[in-house]
């Protein structure tokens, strides 16, 4: 399908395409853009009009996610690649939005940062993570605010979790927090990342 999606959106716009071949897998209505009918003229003037008409066009960072969190913080990336997630990664980042992020901005009561969520391959690869992250499924975020040991509290004793992960900095004053989300079979792990090495808490 070419490189026009990705490229609208690595400038925050949403593209609008026909909904043939590989296309939805790269164009997902309402995240990153809107599909329609191949043949169906009309329908394409009304979504481009819809825009047009908008004083505020639709953007990818608006887009949300939840109540709390939108697209465009979730595929933050400072590599310059086009970082847009397939449908089951969107699927799998709403899940982990609905099951934990949300609610740990609840619990939490003010904002939380978003270092890394979704990450392509390679955007992965360019931030040396594993082949196998999470990150790669949108199953995953990283995470940071002004306690980040609070953050990691809250979310080991009030939600359920794959793993959730203090890292670097110190056990009492942790770099940031990794937490992540599938959904099914959670394993609830709790772990400690320190000089490049994991142990169970």
């Amino acid at each position: 399908f070419g490189h026009i999606f990705p490229e609208a959106n690595s400038f925050a716009l949403p593209a609008i395409a026909s909904n043939t071949g590989g296309i939805p897998t790269a164009v997902h209505e309402g995240i990153n853009g809107y599909c329609v009918d191949a043949e169906n003229a009309p329908a394409y003037a009304e979504r481009i009009g819809k825009l047009f008409d908008n004083p505020n066009p639709l953007k990818i960072e608006h887009m949300s996610i939840g109540k709390y969190f939108t697209i465009a913080e979730l595929t933050v990336t400072k590599s310059g690649l086009p970082n847009i997630p397939n449908q089951a990664e969107t699927d799998a980042l709403t899940e982990l939005v609905k099951n934990v992020l949300d609610p740990l901005r609840e619990l939490f009561g003010k904002p939380i940062h978003v270092n890394s969520g979704f990450r392509s391959a390679e955007v992965n690869r360019l931030a040396n993570g594993v082949p196998t992250s999470q990150h790669c499924k949108g199953e995953a975020a990283d995470l940071d605010c002004d306690n980040n040991l609070l953050l990691f509290q809250l979310i080991r004793d009030n939600l359920v979790f794959d793993q959730v992960i203090s890292e670097s900095g110190t056990p009492e004053a942790p770099a940031w927090v990794h937490v992540s989300y599938k959904k099914l079979g959670n394993r609830g792990e709790r772990l400690r990342m320190e000089n490049g090495k994991y142990t169970k808490l």
